[in-house]
């Protein structure tokens, strides 16, 4: 049974004897390479009292072998074969199994477990209890001797490969952040290593969820640079973000650490930028602090404009003021007509939505007009001037019909206001969009309907 403060299940293990069943003594050096044999292997192993030292609130740290535990057998990179506990609930345990191979005097092998090698996982919670999950511990012996079927070896001593660190988040003003999510890196970018599908490995950071709300989080981390490292940490809290850097710290493998940070509130500044001038002053210039958002009791940020001329509003939400705006929301402008009144631009960081909320200018402020080819359906080509092509509200949507169109006539067309180009949507309902298109599939009436609210266009027969 595994108790809180658990760092390790095999932290350190001592083989006695390694027996095997087979007819063959080998050396490495012999004339005649015997061969494949299947072994069956006796180990008597031990967890190392000092490694159970560790720790935690006051409760000892208990290092024992479940049933489910196994031991992988290596020789060089070739698994060869498997051991498991004979009785479970201490520290001490029989291990059996049986490798498939040729071992003589002087043969390295390696012990892995529980797991065959340390494989990045994504799923940690946060919870003691989940770190067993992340438990691995490895040992290399030497086979000192082959006779009448027993193996011996030197002693195995299992040294885990990751730490197991308790983290505690703390303000500015020393009191402990429940968190969202951590996410854990370090400088070396050698924190924990990811393996593709395809078998390469890469290393990047590691993100703990805080799926029970804690005040406190432990992680399995493994820096494989194997040296002291710069260890930034990124802790989410609703809506704001906090960080903390640290340098010069060394988390041994094999080792349980409880760390406290304090963090810093991360102090973002989001600008908007968008046009027309009217509104923002500047047109699309996101180093334009007049149109800083003010942070918000609940995390998000606010900008709020007073329109005096019902128009077209484009936005975008930029970081740090940045130029080429490389952090940026939403990903395409947000556009719509804005009425006279208040214009509030709301973004909030936990999820980079973007909302507006504002005056609609209403439908009866514009004039819809449909313009486009043939001039036989139109009467003029292109032309949003052009008064008989006038669409009518109906209902909420504007529509215009045009009667007995012939079968097959190839029609192009977009829905401008105000008998002008200057605003005019298009296909998909994006503003100055590509032309929607229809063909005649009979000579009927055509019927163009126009949606103020969703701008999308849409042609029927009928």
């Amino acid at each position: 049974m595994v108790k809180e403060g658990k760092v390790m299940k095999k932290s350190r293990l001592f083989i006695a004897a390694l027996c095997a069943v087979a007819g063959i003594s080998a050396c490495n050096n012999a004339p005649v390479q015997p061969e494949l044999t299947e072994y069956t292997i006796t180990v008597e192993a031990s967890m190392a009292p000092e490694t159970k030292g560790l720790s935690l609130n006051g409760k000892t740290l208990n290092a024992v072998w479940i049933a489910t535990d196994k031991v992988t057998v290596f020789n060089g990179s070739s698994e060869i074969g498997t051991l498991t506990p004979q009785s479970t609930g201490s520290a001490t345990a029989t291990l059996k199994g049986s490798i498939t191979g040729s071992v003589s005097v002087g043969t390295t092998l390696t012990l892995h477990t529980p797991r065959k090698s340390w494989i990045y996982n994504t799923n940690q919670d946060g919870t003691l209890s989940n770190l067993k999950n992340f438990a691995y511990a490895r040992a290399t012996v030497t086979v000192t001797s082959v006779s009448g079927g027993n193996v011996s070896t030197s002693a195995a001593h299992f040294d885990n490969q990751q730490a197991m660190v308790k983290f505690t988040l703390l303000d500015g003003k020393g009191s402990t952040l429940t968190v969202d999510e951590l996410k854990i890196e370090a400088a070396s970018n050698k924190l924990v290593r990811i393996i593709a599908d395809d078998g390469t490995a890469s290393y990047g950071s590691i993100t703990v969820e805080n799926d029970d709300e804690e005040d406190f989080l432990y992680a399995a981390l493994r820096n494989e640079s194997g040296a002291a490292d710069t260890y930034i940490l990124t802790a989410t809290v609703g809506k704001n973000i906090y960080t903390c850097t640290k340098s010069g710290v060394l988390l041994e493998n094999g080792k349980y650490y409880s760390i406290k940070a304090t963090m810093d509130e991360e102090v973002q500044v989001w600008t908007v930028a968008g046009a027309p001038a009217a509104i923002f002053g500047k047109e699309w210039d996101p180093t334009y602090t007049a149109n800083d958002m003010a942070k918000q009791s609940d995390g998000t940020y606010v900008k709020v404009y007073n329109v005096t001329t019902a128009t077209e509003a484009s936005f975008k939400v930029v970081k740090d003021h940045d130029p080429d705006y490389t952090v940026a929301y939403p990903g395409e402008n947000w556009s719509h007509a804005v009425g006279v009144g208040e214009f509030k631009i709301i973004y909030d960081p936990s999820n980079n939505n973007v909302s507006a909320q504002y005056v609609d200018p209403g439908e009866l402020n514009h004039v819809w007009t449909v313009a486009g080819t043939p001039a036989s359906v139109f009467g003029t080509e292109w032309d949003p001037s052009n008064q008989a092509n006038d669409m009518t509200l109906v209902g909420g949507v504007y529509t215009k019909t045009y009667n007995n169109v012939p079968s097959g006539t190839a029609l192009e067309f977009k829905v401008a206001a105000d008998h002008t180009w200057t605003l005019n949507y298009g296909a998909e309902g994006k503003k100055g969009g590509a032309n929607v298109k229809h063909t005649m599939s009979a000579t009927k009436s055509l019927t163009i309907t126009f949606n103020p609210s969703t701008f999308i266009i849409s042609a029927s027969e009928k």
